[in-house]
């Protein structure tokens, strides 16, 4: 199926719904699946939202996209991939997930790497959630995904949202929610890769120096991480972080850092 054919089942107007492993669009006259929306209404979520094709062809994106690539419009990211957009060893990895949607017909949760999104030599990476894209006759045409972007978006408003479209629950099952659920939730709070590991140095009285020095990154970076936990712990200081966390730790919180 080459890009035009791939588009053409794309349409505002058409309501997006839960359908087996993942989602397909119908015509929203159609009542008989639970949960529906417009994809007009979709691509106003606050987070990244596309469709790709089967080979990560980009067939329609929001205005966060456009932001995340860093380029005039949305008709600049259509007909490209993350190939045309990113770093290549990057691009690779988001678009071997894709492969994985597509051919075991099943949802993925990972944290991606985009490198597109900067703050000086500081990268944020983002939490994505992919799952396969049906058409009418029920085969499998591509990847229908959305990101939250750390230190951006929303994260709890627009994964509710979602949830309210009942597509959180393709992932019930998966090895991945399990594992970010375990791994990545600090009271009630969501945390990346880094920020966790910035956080296992934190309480161990480490200054930004030594984390940077045993990440492998510049100080300006894990400053950044930092500033970025203590947004979501809603504090004002290292110092009051630091209570906090440790707080946890000692009256009766099981948590592990490790």
């Amino acid at each position: 199926m080459n890009y035009h054919q791939a588009r053409s089942n794309i349409s505002n107007e058409l309501s997006l719904c839960r359908y087996h492993r993942g989602v397909k669009l119908i015509e929203p006259n159609q009542k008989n699946h639970a949960t529906d929306n417009s994809v007009a209404s979709i691509l106003q979520l606050p987070m990244n939202i596309y469709f790709l094709g089967a080979d990560s062809t980009i067939l329609e994106a929001n205005e966060n996209c456009v932001i995340a690539s860093r380029v005039a419009s949305i008709k600049d990211l259509l007909g490209k991939t993350v190939l045309d957009i990113c770093p290549v060893e990057n691009a690779r990895q988001i678009m071997t997930t894709d492969e994985v949607v597509v051919n075991t017909n099943s949802g993925r949760i990972v944290e991606e790497d985009m490198a597109l999104i900067t703050h000086g030599d500081v990268k944020n990476y983002c939490l994505s959630f992919k799952m396969p894209w049906y058409n009418n006759e029920n085969k499998i045409i591509g990847v229908f995904g959305y990101s939250v972007y750390f230190g951006r978006d929303p994260f709890s408003e627009g994964l509710s949202k979602i949830a309210q479209l009942g597509l959180l629950s393709v992932f019930e099952s998966s090895n991945d929610a399990r594992f970010f659920l375990d791994n990545y939730l600090f009271d009630g709070v969501y945390f990346s890769k880094r920020e966790k590991e910035c956080l296992y140095y934190l309480v161990r009285a480490r200054s930004s120096k030594e984390i940077a020095k045993s990440l492998g990154l510049s100080y300006r970076t894990i400053e950044y991480y930092i500033d970025n936990i203590k947004e979501k712990m809603n504090v004002n200081s290292r110092a009051e972080l630091i209570d906090k966390l440790v707080s946890k730790f000692f009256y009766g919180d099981d948590i592990d850092l490790a």
